[in-house]
């Protein structure tokens, strides 16, 4: 379980980072999730996305943690 819980923290701390990054700057958001179908070059939605990521992104990562901490 602690390479299963070590990937998940992996891919989950990438999202944090990419979502949160995205709502800090703005025009990083507009730049990354404005050409997605749902984005449609829209701001608001576009932040809705990036907090979206964020969220999951926090949610892998410490379940991920919980995996890796887990004892057989």
């Amino acid at each position: 379980m602690r390479k299963v819980g070590g990937v998940l923290t992996s891919i989950g701390v990438g999202l944090f980072v990419h979502g949160f990054w995205a709502v800090i700057f703005r025009e990083a958001a507009t730049f990354m999730f404005t050409e997605t179908p749902w984005g449609a070059g829209r701001l608001d939605a576009a932040l809705t996305i990036a907090r979206l990521e964020a969220a999951i992104g926090a949610a892998l990562a410490v379940g991920g943690l919980l995996l890796y901490r887990a004892r057989k």
